[in-house]
């Protein structure tokens, strides 16, 4: 048998795409747990025909457990994987080995009693159909099948140049070696995804340089499909045609460079949906609203809650009651569940106005900041219990997953015969894109053109001045903080969408800050561009400074930045200069 046929096995179907190409593994919306301990939140890549597809990112980033959920060691909670052509949420082990996923481990697992050859034969166990009757005769058909497979897995001990150990038990060679041969143990399984779980660690300079050199002659002499875990940034950006980071179960960034460019400023839009929500109270009432993540997060409860026809506070009636009520229905339609949460933020405005903003009129800006603290924590506590604190699932009908219409396009930007594929770009992100731009035209026309955008504009220079010339405190607050809460539905839908609805959403209020100082407290168009500084800015910094520093640079990367621009231009990029009389 030829090393073409073991290293690239039959030749593999891709996954239908819709323009009928190249995809050969797509995974979409995964999402694993341990007990409370999330593993991946949300992943979604697509691995294509012929490439080496590299998933970076420190340790316990879940690079593993992806590997494990593709090839049936985990079986996720949420979340498919499409796979020639088939789609699926859980596979068995033995299932993705009979349909043509390989894979070597972290952890090198041999069979340290057995030889190398037995070792790289155990690989073609799949490939050898004659049975048990006619293995014990050991004769003709069977005999024949075993010559055949032989030869097969000598030419992989030839290819990986391991002759000199090939009746060697394995137990005694070599850490090196070992990668070597549990390497010729996967390629014996002619996979069509070949799965490589760091098989360059623990190795020297130039283990490293031959195992590098196998994996691209298997891949560009063979055509294997490969996705390869590796720590070592230089040998990652010598093999890969692209490139996934994981942070923390979660995907950070994807693709080339400017690939990375690209999803980083769609990951600003997101950041910058709730930072609209901070400048517009900031403006209308000089109020830093501590609250704005947590009006996300219970905007995206309550849609959920009503899309689903739960009952509010069922977990305590229940409790308190001894029932057993969960559901009053069958739920709303996405469009009338949205229209519900709207309503019910723009009662929670006239709460909020009633009950907190009344009587702190003309108080201190720290008064006013450390109530909306108190705020933000009895939202908290009043969404977990009318909806309860398990992770949701947010579905409003909003595109996501890969364009192929971009990735066609950007094909055809490719030098001729290069196996560039294209960019990967989320509908959902390009989605927030456009609405988040609507909405600074939108608001920044109402705030600068209308009588209601003086208004606002009037009440937050000064409220004793304000009152005076006939404006209503209590009508502009009411207004301002349902436009708020309108935009905390927004994001909360474009964030429960994208990574589920749970309370950790609460958090990207802590990331709007941020790109609030860079873009200006007071300035709409600030909010968007701060926020695609940091979008762009801490993707680029995780893809290629994070593996030489252990990785979670997002988690810090925008405070930094936000720093830095304290020290030399507090107001930010948009904020007006305040000069006072001394």
């Amino acid at each position: 048998m030829s090393m073409e046929a073991v290293a690239s096995g039959p030749d593999p179907a891709p996954v239908a795409r819709q323009d009928g190409q190249d995809i050969l593994l797509n995974v979409e919306h995964v999402s694993l747990a341990f007990g409370g301990v999330k593993a991946l939140t949300g992943v979604s890549f697509d691995i294509r025909q012929g490439e080496i597809r590299a998933i970076i990112g420190p340790n316990g980033a879940g690079k593993t457990s992806m590997l494990n959920v593709i090839n049936g060691f985990y079986h996720p909670q949420e979340g498919t994987i499409t796979f020639k052509g088939e789609k699926r949420a859980q596979m068995k082990p033995h299932d993705a080995a009979m349909q043509g996923i390989a894979r070597t481990f972290q952890n090198i697992a041999l069979f340290n009693g057995m030889s190398t050859l037995d070792n790289i034969m155990t690989g073609r166990g799949t490939l050898m159909k004659r049975n048990i009757f006619w293995q014990a005769l050991w004769t003709g058909p069977a005999q024949r099948e075993e010559i055949a497979h032989r030869e097969a897995v000598e030419t992989i001990i030839d290819f990986l140049e391991i002759e000199h150990i090939r009746k060697v038990p394995v137990g005694r060679l070599p850490y090196g070696l070992q990668k070597r041969v549990e390497l010729g143990r996967a390629l014996a399984m002619e996979p069509a995804l070949l799965l490589l779980d760091e098989p360059m660690a623990g190795m020297n300079l130039e283990e490293k340089e031959d195992m590098s050199r196998f994996i691209l002659d298997v891949n560009q002499q063979f055509g294997t499909t490969i996705a390869l875990i590796e720590h070592d940034m230089g040998v990652v950006m010598d093999l890969s045609d692209r490139v996934v980071v994981l942070d923390y179960g979660k995907k950070i960034a994807d693709g080339t460079p400017i690939e990375t460019v690209l999803n980083g400023l769609m990951a600003g839009v997101m950041y910058s949906l709730v930072a609209l929500g901070f400048v517009l109270i900031f403006k209308a009432s000089g109020i830093f609203n501590f609250a704005q993540g947590v009006m996300a997060l219970f905007a995206a409860l309550t849609l959920v809650g009503l899309q689903t026809g739960q009952v509010p506070f069922s977990h305590l009636i229940n409790a308190v009651f001894g029932t057993e009520i969960h559901n009053w229905g069958l739920g709303l339609h996405s469009i009338l569940a949205i229209a519900g949460t709207m309503a019910i933020m723009v009662a929670m405005a006239f709460v909020i106005e009633k009950f907190v903003l009344k009587y702190l009129v003309n108080q201190e800006p720290i008064i006013l900041f450390m109530a909306t603290i108190g705020l933000a924590y009895f939202l908290e506590g009043l969404g977990d219990l009318m909806w309860g604190s398990d992770v949701k699932v947010l579905d409003v009908g909003v595109p996501s997953g890969a364009s192929f219409w971009w990735e066609d396009v950007t094909r055809q930007w490719a030098v001729e015969g290069s196996d560039y594929f294209g960019m990967y770009i989320d509908k959902l992100d390009v989605t927030a894109t456009i609405v988040a731009v609507v909405l600074v035209i939108a608001l920044s026309v109402f705030s600068q053109y209308t009588k209601m955008g003086r208004a606002l504009r009037a009440v937050a220079d000064d409220h004793q001045a304000a009152l005076s010339v006939g404006i209503s405190l209590r009508t502009i607050w009411i207004i301002v903080w349902s436009i708020a809460g309108f935009v905390a539905l927004v994001a909360g839908i474009m964030w429960g969408a994208k990574s589920g609805v749970q309370f950790s959403l609460s958090l990207i209020a802590l990331k709007a800050l941020p790109v609030l100082i860079l873009g200006g407290f007071t300035s709409i168009p600030g909010a968007i561009v701060g926020g695609l500084i940091i979008g762009v800015g801490e993707k680029l910094a995780e893809l290629y400074i994070g593996p030489f520093v252990g990785g979670a640079i997002e988690n810090w990367f925008a405070y930094m930045l936000a720093l830095a621009f304290l020290l030399f231009r507090p107001q930010g990029l948009f904020g007006e200069k305040i000069i006072e009389r001394v």
